[in-house]
């Protein structure tokens, strides 16, 4: 097996990760949730098949001495086209949450996407990254448009270059694939405690929040938590979040082209092709 400076392909990293998550039991249910689907896991799975089947096709004696993987996004130069998405969980794997990654991409020189439902509030992640990095704050259309606001806000005055708004969660999903250790995983990761779940999160049943320790359960699987984030928003409160903010708008959740031209016909800045890695909605397409 590789250690972390030989690994050369994805599969690798994976082996190393969770060998390590073996050795600590908060990282094993961490490691399981992240790898879980919901539904039958039908996009789930059929998002590794789709991208099996397809191959790169090499141009013979093309080879430049100098090559390069510089690139752009919307205007802003990046060393490397790969970047991170906005995931919770971070904080049961290191104390920083979420900023770790950040510094590891402002490292290499491309995007992170911060979560607006992660443990770490935007506040203290701008204070714990390199302030020449890239970030985009990930936010969704939330029942209390408050919320929305009050993080779009903090992503101007902290410098973020973008708005990424989750549009693939319009209901609330509770249950995991049917693999009954799934959601054994699945439990085991919501019942860990935390010191602010959904830290960015300010405002709860019209009322101005209560930070408390508590269990993920106890904040995003009852009518406080995830029933104020799975809001059937529509075309009218992007309208709205489009009037709030200077900020480029990209939208995660895109699944087809019909979409993708409203988005631009509506003036969106970007589009994220993604089906949330299988845990909402299953049964769309595979993005690729």
């Amino acid at each position: 097996m590789a250690n972390h400076n030989g690994a050369t392909s994805i599969e690798e990293i994976e082996k190393l990760a969770e060998e390590k998550s073996k050795k600590d039991k908060k990282l094993s249910a961490l490691w399981n949730f992240i790898n879980i689907s919901i539904g039958d896991g039908q996009t789930y799975d059929d998002s590794f098949a789709s991208f099996k089947r397809f191959r790169f096709q090499p141009r013979i004696l093309s080879a430049r001495r100098e090559r390069s993987t510089w690139s752009s996004l919307l205007g802003n130069p990046v060393r490397l086209p790969v970047g991170i998405s906005p995931v919770i969980g971070y904080t049961f794997a290191h104390p920083d949450g979420d900023a770790v990654a950040g510094r590891a991409t402002a490292k290499a020189g491309t995007v992170m996407i911060m979560s607006s439902v992660g443990n770490l509030s935007i506040e203290d992640f701008a204070s714990m990254v390199p302030s020449n990095g890239l970030y985009w704050a990930q936010t969704y259309l939330f029942r209390d448009k408050r919320n929305t606001l009050n993080l779009v806000k903090n992503a101007e005055r902290l410098g973020f270059k973008a708005i990424v708004v989750t549009v693939d969660s319009p209901v609330e999903t509770k249950s995991s694939n049917n693999s009954a250790q799934s959601k054994d995983h699945f439990k085991k990761y919501f019942s860990m405690k935390a010191k602010t779940p959904g830290a960015n999160i300010k405002y709860i049943k019209g009322k101005e929040r209560v930070y408390k320790q508590m269990s993920m359960t106890e904040f995003w699987m009852t009518e406080e938590g995830m029933t104020e984030a799975a809001c059937c928003a529509d075309w009218d409160d992007l309208a709205w979040l489009q009037k709030q903010t200077k900020l480029p708008i990209v939208l995660k959740g895109v699944l087809s082209a019909e979409s993708a031209r409203m988005a631009s016909h509506r003036g969106i800045s970007g589009i994220i092709v993604s089906a949330h890695g299988g845990r909402q909605l299953d049964g769309v397409p595979a993005p690729v």
